[in-house]
């Protein structure tokens, strides 16, 4: 089973993508993920400890949707390819975008047919 899921995030200013590598990329409030698991769980549990504040003891992310599938995980891969190179979505780096663009991606991603809604 993978998945792929959206996060969104609320902290007051950006945080490190990678806590422990002060000097990776910042995240901010104005951007969502779009990611591939094989364990959501995990990777909840990874983003908590990712972006949890040390000075006000709260996670700064959110889970916004999350879809399950039984394809192959190259099939989500083309997929997440797709949005990366979507004329219309705002990437800022990787897999991460700006949150303007959530609600066209949960759209898209909504009327894939190898994904099923798991989470709202």
């Amino acid at each position: 089973m993978h998945y792929m899921y959206v996060f969104s995030f609320d902290m007051l200013t950006p945080m490190p993508s990678v806590k422990r590598r002060p000097n990776s990329f910042k995240v901010s409030n104005s951007w969502i993920k779009v990611g591939i698991t094989n364990n959501i769980d995990a990777r909840k549990n990874s983003y908590k400890n990712e972006y949890n504040c040390e000075q006000c003891n709260k996670t700064h992310f959110h889970v916004e949707k999350v879809w399950q599938s039984e394809a192959e995980r190259s099939r989500l891969e083309e997929l997440e390819q797709f949005l990366k190179y979507h004329n219309e979505l705002h990437r800022h780096r990787g897999e991460y975008y700006s949150d303007n663009d959530k609600d066209k991606i949960i759209e898209i991603l909504n009327n894939v047919s190898f994904l099923e809604l798991i989470s709202e």
